[in-house]
């Protein structure tokens, strides 16, 4: 289907000029209409120390960054991309009545005005203390212990101890299979002061069960991108990111599934891989099957802003060394595209559009279907292109998700950089939106694993799975039975592969 264009409204730049009219600062409109100045960050100015700013300097700030929203962020779909009117106009008044405004309090009141659930968009600065926050709270999962059995009146047993009447489906409450053939409940919340399963105790009583979180640590970048192991007999891929510097062992990746899939099972370990171009991930997947995948379908940001943040992204990573010699050369061509486009567009100033384009379905180019056992593990390391794989990969049918939530930031990527030029404060944030095709995925959440994994050696699990015949295990039953009973998981019946229990079963598989 062929791209639209959408012109954007530009509001939020308008409520913040009416806003600051009606506080006397009308000279600030006549600034806003004029010729936007360009947003290229000198090669100098990256990495400066923040400065100060008056009153007056802190409203202009406050002032930029709303153009940046409202010429570069993408937004998550569905929701609102920058703060109302009346929000801005609380945030003017707030920066009137102080005087000065010190880097960091600037920083943070920049942040509480436009932070949104996105897990990309963020504040700070560089310079001798630098400074990042981000701009909303992951939730992360906080489990029960194992579940031994479910009763047909939907009373759990934990050990010897049942409990009746727990709210499920309530506050982030989600229910995930264990390798064992058992299930934990996990809780999406951004505290443990907020994360909790009530329930009853067998005399009646109100109880809660027991949560912990398991506070694992991302795993280890390797050496390589891409490392080649084995558990036992099984196969184990370590991708640990897909950043174009890396670009010569990630274009190995399809010669490496086409090997792959001819194995029983394997285990693909994303664990810690941050992202980076989703094409090298899309092109270990065309290689594994020849089974119709659908793409995320996409909003991107057209505007010069847009064009210049995104070059300012490139060129500090540039600066800094963090691209490998072999790779600059890309790095430097990809800039000067960016930089020339920024400037046709201001040129001719063009406004705003908004290019979508719909998820297409693919076939992928092997022989056939992928007959082995791939295990995909994750961790909250996984996000953005880690996580459009994810999104593609659990679209077929004999691939498990494996391990712990994935980060949940693939909501809005291709990120741009943006310094304010007065403090010194920069804003970094997503020109291109996606969404996943089958609905399952949430921002600051992230996609949920088929089979939870946590301990100190879940590799070897993962490879145990990646062993096994047959797909479903019990506690995976039981989980599709309790989605379906609450009325979600429409994405896992809808376009999911069917591991055991149709969602229309009406009795838990082991009630007892």
């Amino acid at each position: 289907m062929p791209a639209r264009e959408i012109a954007s409204s530009g509001f939020s730049a308008l409520a913040l000029t009416g806003a600051l009219a009606l506080s006397q600062l009308g000279c600030m409109a006549a600034i806003g209409r004029a010729s936007a100045p360009s947003w290229r960050i000198a090669d100098t100015a990256f990495d400066r120390d923040p400065q100060a700013v008056s009153a007056a300097e802190a409203v202009e700030e406050l002032r930029h960054v709303t153009r940046v929203f409202d010429e570069a962020y993408a937004g998550v779909d569905g929701g609102q991309r920058s703060p109302s009117a009346h929000a801005l106009t609380r945030a003017h008044a707030r920066v009137q009545a102080k005087p000065r405004w010190e880097p960091e309090e600037l920083t943070r009141l920049l942040r509480d005005v436009f932070q949104r659930p996105d897990g990309h968009l963020s504040f700070g600065y560089g310079g001798q203390a630098p400074l990042r926050l981000m701009a909303g709270p992951r939730r992360r999962p906080y489990v029960t212990a194992p579940i031994e059995r479910v009763d047909a009146d939907g009373g759990l047993w934990l050990g010897e101890e049942r409990f009746a009447g727990c709210t499920l489906g309530a506050r982030g409450v989600e229910v995930l299979p264990t390798p064992e053939g058992r299930f934990v409940l996990g809780v999406f919340a951004v505290g443990p002061e907020t994360a909790e399963v009530p329930c009853f105790s067998a005399e009646g009583a109100p109880a809660q069960l027991a949560l912990h979180t398991t506070d694992a640590e991302v795993a280890p970048r390797a050496t390589g991108a891409v490392t080649f192991t084995r558990q036992g007999e099984v196969p184990v891929l370590s991708i640990r990111t897909f950043d174009n510097g890396a670009a010569l062992e990630l274009d190995t990746l399809p010669a490496m599934a086409a090997a792959l899939r001819t194995t029983p099972g394997f285990v693909l370990d994303l664990r810690g891989n941050g992202g980076g171009n989703y094409r090298y991930a899309e092109a270990f997947l065309l290689a594994l099957t020849d089974e119709p995948m659908q793409r995320l379908s996409e909003r991107e940001v057209r505007s010069a802003a847009a064009a210049e943040g995104r070059a300012n992204s490139a060129r500090r990573r540039l600066g800094r060394g963090d691209v490998p010699a072999e790779a600059e050369a890309r790095f430097m061509a990809h800039i000067a595209k960016l930089e020339a486009q920024a400037e046709e567009l201001r040129v001719r100033g063009a406004p705003r559009e908004d290019v979508v384009t719909e998820g297409a379905l693919v076939r992928g180019h092997a022989a056939g279907p992928l007959r082995a056992r791939a295990v995909l593990l994750v961790d909250d390391g996984c996000a953005s292109a880690c996580e459009m794989l994810v999104s593609m990969a659990r679209q077929l049918p004999s691939v498990i998700i494996a391990g712990q939530p994935t980060r949940g930031g693939m909501a809005v990527g291709e990120v741009a950089l943006f310094q304010l030029p007065r403090s010194g404060i920069q804003v970094s944030l997503g020109t291109r939106a996606f969404k996943d095709a089958l609905g399952d995925f949430e921002e600051m959440r992230g996609f949920l694993p088929d089979v939870w994994i946590e301990g100190d050696d879940p590799v070897s699990e993962a490879a145990a799975l990646a062993q096994r015949r047959e797909p479903a295990a019990r506690g995976d039953a039981e989980a599709r039975w309790w989605r379906a009973r609450r009325g979600t998981g429409a994405g896992r019946s809808g376009g999911r592969r069917d591991h055991a229990a149709s969602p229309q079963d009406t009795t838990p598989p082991n009630a007892g």
